[in-house]
């Protein structure tokens, strides 16, 4: 095991009641992977818990520009999250200098089936991604049976090949009962109002001009998977791709209240 790996979680094991105000003790996978996508406002008082795959990198470019955000490109959101805000990496979690217990915990959630629809769209049928993912699994080309094909994929061991597919629940730190608010994919816009006025930031527009175009630009087009899903989770393969689904993502669903089924699909 790395040393450097060994010392940042047993500093997690330390710190977190300090910190945080939760004894949970991070996993290694835990630590290393999701904390740096963690967006920390010492001047807003908040932490942004960031899930690939629901509505994050629209929530991150509103707050990017109503704390005093500059025009910006799209592919700049390291930047933002690295500059204009902190991350929430292992030398910030080591130093233990933030009193995070006394900041605002969020999130953004999505409903697993078109979250990972939305994945699965972007990555296969997109041009800016369709060439590094298609590489290593050509055969995940775009349709029922590549999509199926794909979950076979991630239920064979791939659930923790990219971030994009990872569960939700593996995002959440330290844990769910630590957020403050939980937002929903479904009801971003009214949701963020709500936010907003909490945090005491301008309330936003849905997307911010521009923001629209930026996120076309760079190929990160919305892949509108919340109107595909009927075409995508139907007949034979539909329904074994929502079963594995389901399996997949079951803590997703419970943790977050979403339902087992799916319009117009029975188990």
């Amino acid at each position: 095991m790395d040393l450097n790996k060994e010392i940042l979680v047993a500093a997690s094991s330390i710190l977190n009641p300090v910190v945080l105000g939760s004894p949970r003790i991070l996993t290694i996978y835990k630590t290393w992977r999701t904390l740096s996508s963690i967006c920390v406002s010492n001047q807003h008082r908040f932490v942004f818990i960031r899930i690939p795959k629901a509505a994050n990198t629209a929530l991150l470019f509103n707050l990017y520009l109503s704390t005093g955000g500059k025009e910006i490109d799209f592919w700049d959101r390291r930047k933002i999250t690295y500059e204009h805000f902190s991350h929430l990496g292992g030398k910030t979690l080591m130093k233990g200098i933030l009193p995070l217990k006394y900041y605002t915990f969020f999130t953004v959630c999505r409903n697993p089936y078109t979250r990972i629809l939305s994945a699965y769209l972007q990555k296969f049928a997109m041009s800016a991604f369709i060439k590094r993912f298609q590489s290593v699994k050509p055969s995940f080309l775009p349709s029922i049976d590549g999509f199926l094909s794909f979950l076979t994929f991630l239920e064979n061991g791939g659930l923790y090949s990219d971030h994009h597919w990872i569960p939700q629940v593996d995002f959440l730190w330290p844990e769910k009962s630590r957020i403050d608010y939980l937002l929903r994919s479904e009801s971003l816009d009214s949701d963020m109002h709500r936010l907003f006025k909490t945090l005491n930031l301008d309330t936003p527009n849905k997307y911010h001009e521009d923001i629209g175009k930026k996120i076309i630009k760079s190929g990160s087009a919305p892949t509108g998977a919340d109107k595909k899903i009927s075409s995508f989770y139907v007949g034979q393969s539909g329904r074994a791709a929502a079963k594995i689904v389901y399996r997949l993502y079951r803590k997703d669903f419970e943790v977050f209240g979403y339902p087992a089924s799916i319009p117009n699909l029975n188990f």
